[in-house]
């Protein structure tokens, strides 16, 4: 599934054009953090899920949390972040799909 067809809902929401521009002027703000990487989502509570668009981390997922800074990748691509945000539909932002699978393990 691509990001063109994933329906947003509560915690998962698609960045509309200004959004994503708005945030893409950040990026370039602060190149030697984000020059690499692409919002594509937001839970609307200040936090974003990215693609890295080139690098050794292409086509993977990073979380941007407006509380810490980590870009480490937590999903391989986009198609697999949409499966885990489907999969668990209950959960209403990727913090609750951690809480959740971490519990399970």
């Amino acid at each position: 599934m691509s990001i063109e067809d994933f329906q947003s809902r509560d915690g998962f929401v698609v960045l509309k054009e200004a959004e994503f521009n708005n945030m893409m002027a950040f990026f370039k703000d602060y190149p030697e953090n984000f020059a690499e990487l692409l919002p594509i989502m937001t839970d609307n509570n200040s936090n974003y899920l990215c693609v890295y668009f080139t690098g050794y981390h292409r086509f993977q997922v990073a979380y941007l949390s407006h509380d810490e800074m980590d870009l480490t990748p937590i999903y391989p691509n986009i198609s697999s972040l949409i499966q885990v945000i489907n999969q668990y539909s209950e959960c209403y932002d990727i913090e609750d799909i951690f809480k959740v699978q971490k519990a399970k393990n």
